[in-house]
């Protein structure tokens, strides 16, 4: 096949069309619309979704990797066959990749109705890639600028550098969008660094999300960063926008990821400091899973962001208070474990039932933990400034190590 007869992408999906009979779509690697043949009246709801919005559906991208489909897609040469998923509104389908070297390009999509593609039509559509592959090349080529002065843009917002007028009216072009006048920055953070193919996934899944506006996003060593439009930000779509995101990074990649969100910031100079609290949410988290496992925007913190400022307030103190240095003497030489009590039982606000599930022990155990805590300290747990107090020095404790 001569590839000099093809000029464009539409050139490229009409012939497939005119060859096969078929309705033809082509996307990019993140199921992003790039050219698409015509089709009679009949089609299913995912191609005229894809259509409207020049992007595949979420619901339908998520049941594909949800079985299995988007990953051997990835890892064949082959066209593949996709049965019906009328839920998503998915008729029956032919599929190849489009890869250069490790990474996914794009993709072909046939849709099969009346006309059913015989042996000879896969092997046309085998051919016909390498051709599709050209033009995604040179699309990429000319993303990889783009992205490449987005983020040296980013990354100094991080740095504290002042942006002029003219770097910011370049960064709007570029984006092809107003500049925000509100930011806030999300952090995800991963146990490794994630290799390119799952960060360009995940690049990609930002940029299709509709529940926020995110501006820009890039990943730096164990961290993928997302820059969002804080004008259209509120406490419960970032929420869910994370706990969404978490839960796609787990089912597709197998990856546990932490999250945390800044302050919302008019002045884009202060995005440095959105980042930075986003950073200190995560750090928070890890060390109080318990208390903060719901916790992921910096203001929802409470009393744990000043910790380190009680701890500056009490380093020339030589040890915690008399009732904790009691406790936990106790603890050393009789083996037991009051002082986790204590913390579960304060932390759950006093509520005996859930603190025994945290401690995974009967409520009458922990009750009983409670009366010989009282008689060795004679604290008093009806007193709510000695309760906080006690709270707090024992969160002081376990952020000190």
């Amino acid at each position: 096949m001569n590839q000099n007869m093809f000029t464009s992408l539409q050139d490229v999906v009409d012939y497939i069309n005119d060859y096969l009979k078929c309705p033809v779509t082509i996307e990019d690697g993140g199921h992003r619309l790039l050219a698409y043949s015509k089709h009679d009246i009949k089609t299913d709801p995912a191609r005229i979704e894809t259509i409207v919005t020049r992007q595949v559906p979420q619901k339908v991208i998520h049941r594909l990797w949800g079985n299995g489909i988007i990953q051997q897609l990835n890892e064949s040469h082959e066209p593949i066959r996709i049965d019906s998923i009328d839920d998503v509104g998915l008729g029956n389908r032919i599929a190849i990749s489009i890869r250069h070297q490790q990474e996914v390009l794009g993709y072909i999509w046939i849709i099969e109705f009346e006309n059913v593609i015989r042996p000879e039509g896969l092997v046309f559509i085998s051919e016909v890639r390498e051709a599709v592959k050209t033009f995604l090349l040179q699309i990429r080529e000319k993303q990889k600028e783009k992205v490449k002065g987005l983020q040296q843009f980013f990354l100094q917002l991080l740095n504290e550098h002042l942006p002029t007028e003219k770097e910011i009216e370049n960064v709007s072009t570029m984006l092809n969008r107003k500049f925000p006048t509100k930011w806030n920055v999300v952090v995800f953070r991963f146990q490794e660094v994630i290799g390119k193919q799952i960060e360009k996934q995940l690049i990609y899944y930002f940029q299709s999300t509709h529940s926020v506006n995110v501006v820009f996003s890039f990943s730096r060593q164990e961290e993928l960063i997302v820059f969002l439009n804080g004008e259209k930000c509120d406490d419960d779509v970032i929420t869910g926008f994370i706990e969404e995101t978490s839960s796609t990074i787990s089912q597709r990649f197998s990856i546990n990821v932490e999250a945390g969100i800044g302050q919302t910031y008019h002045r884009i100079e202060h995005v440095s400091k959105s980042y930075a609290e986003a950073v200190e949410v995560i750090r928070l988290k890890t060390m109080f899973q318990t208390e903060l496992q719901d916790c992921y925007r910096y203001q929802s913190l409470g009393i744990y962001k000043y910790l380190d400022v009680i701890i500056e307030k009490k380093k020339h103190e030589s040890s915690p208070p008399m009732p904790l240095v009691q406790l936990l003497e106790y603890d050393k030489k009789n083996q037991t474990e009051l002082i986790l009590s204590l913390e579960a039982f304060l932390t759950k606000d006093c509520n005996v039932n859930e603190a025994a599930k945290l401690l995974h022990i009967h409520p009458n155990t922990l009750t009983y933990r409670i009366k010989r805590i009282v008689e060795i300290t004679k604290i008093d747990l009806r007193n709510p400034n000695e309760k906080l107090s006690l709270y707090l020095e024992l969160k002081l404790l376990r952020y000190s190590g």
